[in-house]
């Protein structure tokens, strides 16, 4: 008897490929095999087998090459992750190859000894249900989290956008809930296999993280709770491309669990499908600053000086008088963003990328925000030899200056973002100062997750007017989320004032923030219907190489899609549609096998 196995393996191929052997001496649906492709050998996970008879094999009629050795004698891998790979990869048009980098650690595929995985099936008398946590206040969400996951003895996930909330979280579990929890470690190594094990042998029947844990091998799920599901975070920022939300849906689905989506704002797509009023007000707390009244600060070496308007300068020294933690917020790292020669007016870009680098006085060190590359930021002009390089604008260093001057001693303002080295060491030591003595934190958006671990008296974003700049449908969105975190995260958030320093003071979307969010979503979905935009229907990025595209794009538009290229001599462009099965039928042929050398594109689905 000769049986024809599927396997799936880690690439782009959109299908498992198919490999021979003998029924008796291989493995059944769900175990590790090794096999050949190509000129080397993988690790796979055997996804169908089926008995054929006749030599099905002969060269005659194709080529199947055989599998090597099964690395498992029963399944390691549940009924229930394999179909979530494939809906998954389906949906976001990346097949499940793809996914299998990320979602199960690198020993797995090291062929590292793993346990049985449970033959387990959902019950038949449940049924899949969705429930909405919308209460401003992060203490509030969370009492409801530990009261559902406390009245059941069954499997559970709750999943943060940040993995420091989920430790959080995770630290004041009940003593009765964290010894059946496991919090999911970062990175996808040894710490993670070992977390992987525990939670298939049984151990740990409750996962709690970050993105990382998606695919943690649990069985009789229950509950699954997705903390500020409309964050857009929850999008992998690499390849391949997936939402957390959807794939924690997919899992809900299967197990006929109860799906919690969580949040102090919901997304685009959980508001259409229940929608609430925001109960919400933020009353007094919230501070519009008219920009073009501001004190220019002019800074040393930069184009632009830095805009500060006299209500942040008094509510800071007022904050800071009764040991304050005041927070300067603007997304520009370093000293300035853009470098520039003035007499050029030429634009210093990254030597490996071409995107514009940033200036860090440390080390006087031009920086690039794509790939990272770093250099000495030259004394001339690249491009025509002139010796007047200078920032553009202002960046967080630069805000910092003018931060201790205020105060008058720069032992109490402290720089947070993801630029920050030894983060866990430097955060902890700055907390202790905060704690004592008060102070500002300048920084990006990502200081608002210091709210967490102490009361903020005042959050300060001192340029808000450029996230709306930024070239993405969603962009008022993010703008408006961004506030309201600022203004209900954390600890003690009634006690606390934001400003805006906007040169668009009373804007429609500003006006929304004192009304509730559901104010907000009204108008935003009612404009987005009109053009076709998420979630109304999906809107794809595909990038790839430009010969590719060119036919991707006939194809496409012979079919009927509605395709937007906004750059003809660019790989990038951009389909909208109602439903992503149609138009991964229309791509599918540009990721067969056959076209490994040429190489495959790349899609970003967007969903909300």
């Amino acid at each position: 008897m000769q049986v024809l196995y599927d396997v799936l393996l880690p690439g782009p191929w959109w299908h498992p490929l198919t490999y021979s052997g003998n029924g008796k001496d291989f493995p059944e649906k769900g175990c590790r095999v090794r096999v050949p492709i190509g000129r080397t050998e993988r690790t796979g996970i055997v996804t169908d087998a089926r008995e054929v008879k006749g030599e099905v094999c002969d060269k005659q009629q194709f080529s199947c090459r055989s599998i090597l050795y099964a690395v498992d004698e029963a399944p390691a891998v549940t009924e229930e992750i394999l179909q979530t790979l494939f809906l998954a990869g389906k949906h976001f048009l990346c097949g499940p190859g793809e996914l299998l980098k990320s979602a199960f650690p690198s020993p797995f595929f090291d062929g590292k000894e793993a346990p049985n995985a449970p033959r387990m099936s959902p019950e038949e008398t449940r049924t899949y249900s969705v429930a909405f946590i919308r209460d401003a206040k992060d203490s509030d969400r969370f009492r409801s989290y530990l009261e559902i996951l406390g009245k059941d003895d069954h499997g559970g996930f709750v999943i943060f956008p940040e993995r420091n909330r989920a430790a959080l979280f995770w630290e004041n579990l009940p003593d009765k809930l964290k010894e059946r929890a496991i919090l999911w470690p970062a990175g996808n190594g040894k710490r993670a296999w070992e977390s992987w094990i525990r939670v298939l042998k049984g151990q740990r029947n409750i996962v709690i993280g970050s993105m990382g844990c998606l695919f943690a091998p649990l069985t009789c799920i229950r509950n699954v709770i997705v903390e500020d599901e409309g964050n857009p975070v929850y999008y992998s920022r690499r390849y391949p491309y997936i939402h957390a939300r959807s794939v924690l849906t997919y899992r809900a689905r299967y197990w006929k669990a109860k799906l919690v989506l969580g949040g102090a704002m919901p997304s685009s797509r959980s508001f259409l499908f229940r929608k609430e009023k925001c109960t919400a007000r933020t009353g007094g707390r919230l501070i519009f600053a008219d920009k073009s009244e501001a004190r220019e600060f002019e800074v040393r070496g930069v184009r632009r000086p830095l805009p500060v308007t006299d209500a942040v300068l008094t509510r800071t020294q007022e904050a800071a008088a009764g040991h304050g933690v005041v927070m300067w917020l603007l997304d520009r790292i370093g000293y300035a963003s853009g470098i520039w020669c003035r007499e050029c007016e030429s634009i210093l870009t990254c030597p490996k990328c071409g995107t514009a680098t940033r200036w860090e006085t440390r080390e006087s060190t031009a920086v690039c925000p794509f790939c990272g590359n770093r250099g000495k930021l030259p004394e001339e002009c690249p491009n025509c030899g002139g010796a007047f390089m200078e920032g553009i604008k202002p960046g967080i260093e630069a805000s910092v200056d003018l931060a201790a001057n205020l105060l008058g001693n720069k032992a109490l303002v402290h720089e947070w973002h993801k630029a920050v080295t030894k983060e866990k060491s430097s955060r902890n030591k700055m907390l202790k100062k905060l704690e004592v003595s008060g102070g500002i934190v300048t920084g990006t958006r990502k200081a608002l997750e210091l709210c967490d671990d102490i009361p903020v008296a005042l959050v300060c974003w001192l340029d808000i007017d450029t996230e709306l700049l930024k070239p993405s449908y969603d962009v008022k969105y993010r703008a408006f989320r961004m506030i309201w975190e600022s203004l209900w995260r954390g600890m003690e958030p009634e006690n606390r004032k934001v400003i805006l320093q906007t040169k668009k003071t009373g804007t429609a979307w500003q006006k929304k923030l004192g009304k509730g969010w559901h104010e907000f979503w009204e108008s935003e979905l009612a404009e987005r219907k009109e053009l076709d935009l998420p979630p109304w229907k999906f809107l794809v990025e595909i990038n790839t190489k430009s010969r590719i595209k060119n036919e991707m794009l006939s194809i496409l538009e012979s079919e009927g899609f509605e395709c937007l290229d906004p750059d003809p001599k660019s790989g990038l462009f951009w389909v909208r549609t109602e439903k992503t099965e149609t138009l991964r039928k229309a791509v599918e042929p540009f990721f067969s096998v056959s076209r490994s050398k040429e190489g495959f594109p790349r899609m970003r689905v967007c969903i909300d």
